[in-house]
């Protein structure tokens, strides 16, 4: 159950949740939804108090005004934000750089089996998986999900790389 709870914490969307959540899974789950609910809530209040703060001077001109001050500071802002993820050195977001190694540590125990043009099948002790690169998808389905890949999918590529 708190696999499901994780799951749904990523969509934190009260639209989203509430309609299709309880009639699934039942009334049983209510209680934890509710406190879920509640941490969506505080986090989508805390962005938009953040945002308001840095308007509230702009929100006392005229509208033209106004909107012309929040471009400019969000121009400003995306800069700022560009320039500081320049200083990392490379492309990849530090949080996906760090499951990426993760992936990489644990893809070590498959064995990759080519099966076509850039098609592999990857066998582990007791599953096997089919992964198609060009499509970018993996018979796991955890490639499709999280957007980044799975180990079968790292294994697939470090075996590309080795070749």
């Amino acid at each position: 159950m708190g696999r499901v709870l994780d799951i749904f914490a990523r969509l934190c969307r009260r639209d989203l949740l509430v309609p299709y959540i309880i009639p699934c899974f039942g009334e049983h789950l209510k209680p934890q939804l509710s406190m879920l609910l509640k941490c969506c809530d505080a986090v989508e209040n805390g962005f938009s108090k953040s945002f308001n703060v840095v308007i509230v001077d702009a929100r006392k001109n005229p509208i033209i005004t106004m909107l012309e001050e929040i471009r400019l500071y969000m121009m400003d802002r995306i800069y700022n934000m560009k320039l500081k993820g320049q200083q990392w050195g490379n492309h990849i977001y530090p949080e996906i750089r760090d499951k990426v190694n993760l992936l990489k540590k644990s893809q070590r125990h498959y064995q990759v089996l080519p099966s076509g043009l850039n098609q592999f099948e990857v066998r582990g002790a007791i599953d096997a998986y089919e992964v198609d690169l060009e499509r970018k998808t993996c018979s796991c389905r955890l490639r499709q999900w999280n957007g980044y890949g799975c180990a079968h999918s790292v294994a697939s590529i470090s075996f590309l790389i080795g070749m």
